[in-house]
């Protein structure tokens, strides 16, 4: 290289500014770093606290709060096998658990079902000495006094829970509950208790129980016909299903008058003997059948009201109306029932035959209490007789 080369390159280099750098952006930058450090470092200390005052109070509460009260409460153990079955009145087969009994009323005077943990207890279980306050039973019934569905006729619900049954009263320190409703063409009652000391295995048991009757919901009604007597003054209902006699049976009796007549049956007028009483309509009569007939007399003397309840009235299987008859130990049951109402006097004949349902026999008084003759206009209800 030459001298004057080297000269041109060292006077080029003596001619540049030569400055220190401004130091400005590299504090600013140290500066973010710094700032990005301290507010990570400050999250993490948080984040560490947090989590370990939640500890120490999680540790507090497991040693100080004692275990809920719902975790600890049991669960309800399941019914017990049923050993045996009682076949119930209404046609089902009821599953009877291990240390209950079973038993029915006597079928001539009701149509009943029973169950209880005492075996005393299944006849009337209500008024039992042996029932006690770990006991539980269930009786269904047909009354023997037909109320008329004034509580409800509705079909049982299926299955049966304690919930579809009605408080009716407090027994023995525990609730009894009990349910109306239809069966068949009748009324059926229900009635449940269950003992204020009664074992959870008996309340299953008895849940159990309920939910097995499986009652079939009723029959339709028969329609219900009015008769209306102008002459006589009076009006009466029947079932559609009954017959009613156009004709007079007793055609040959004047006094007392026949004034109505029905039967299950066709009615046959007249007879051999005994002018008096419907004898072929008696002679008719079948097992399962019932015969309404109804006379009017002259104002009886002496005090007859009318019954306050016709199905509660005594059979007279000794009134003569039997031995007019050709077979007069006929296997049926017969009532005769005098009676004044409002200046009126009647006779009444009942006879029915010794198979005749609950249902029928229910229908049969309903009628008598259908029975609402006119008052005789002479008569004095403050007086109680007929006004001269």
């Amino acid at each position: 290289m030459s001298i004057d080369l080297i000269d041109r390159i060292r006077a080029a280099g003596e001619a540049l500014e030569a400055r220190p750098p401004d130091p400005r952006p590299a504090i600013r930058a140290g500066r973010r770093r710094i700032t990005r450090r301290t507010l990570a470092l400050a999250t993490s200390m948080c984040l560490v606290a947090a989590g370990t005052a939640w500890a120490f109070a999680s540790l507090g509460s497991l040693r100080h709060e004692p275990p809920s009260r719902i975790a600890q409460t049991p669960t309800p153990p399941p019914p017990s096998l049923a050993t045996t079955s009682f076949q119930a009145f209404w046609g089902v087969s009821v599953p009877i658990p291990e240390g209950w009994y079973a038993d029915a009323p006597d079928p001539e005077l009701s149509a009943g079902f029973s169950v209880a943990t005492s075996p005393g207890g299944v006849a009337g279980p209500l008024h039992s000495p042996a029932i006690g306050p770990a006991d539980a039973w269930l009786t269904v019934y047909v009354p023997g006094i037909q109320r008329g569905c004034e509580i409800s006729c509705e079909p049982f619900p299926d299955p049966l829970t304690r919930d579809d049954l009605h408080v009716l009263t407090e027994h023995d320190g525990a609730p009894l509950f009990e349910r109306w409703g239809g069966w068949s063409r009748s009324e059926i009652g229900l009635m449940f208790w269950v003992g204020p000391e009664a074992s959870q295995q008996t309340r299953a048991d008895a849940d159990m129980i309920l939910a097995s009757l499986h009652i079939p919901a009723p029959e339709p009604s028969a329609s219900l016909l009015t008769y209306t007597d102008p002459h006589r003054k009076f009006t009466i209902e029947y079932p559609d299903d009954w017959t009613h006699a156009e004709d007079t049976l007793t055609p040959h009796l004047s006094s007392p008058a026949e004034i109505f007549a029905a039967g299950t049956y066709r009615l046959r007028a007249g007879g051999e003997s005994c002018w008096h009483f419907p004898v072929n309509a008696m002679e008719d009569l079948g097992p399962t059948d019932a015969l309404v007939w109804i006379a009017e007399a002259r104002p009886f003397g002496g005090h007859y009201p009318r019954p306050e309840s016709f199905p509660g009235e005594p059979p007279d299987q000794e009134m003569d109306a039997r031995y007019c008859l050709q077979n007069p130990d006929k296997a049926y049951t017969q009532w005769w029932i005098a009676f004044s109402q409002d200046g009126r006097s009647f006779y009444v004949l009942v006879a029915m035959g010794n198979d005749a349902t609950d249902e029928r026999r229910a229908e049969t008084w309903r009628i008598l209490d259908s029975f609402a003759p006119e008052p005789d206009p002479s008569f004095s209800p403050k007086a109680g007789q007929p006004t001269k």
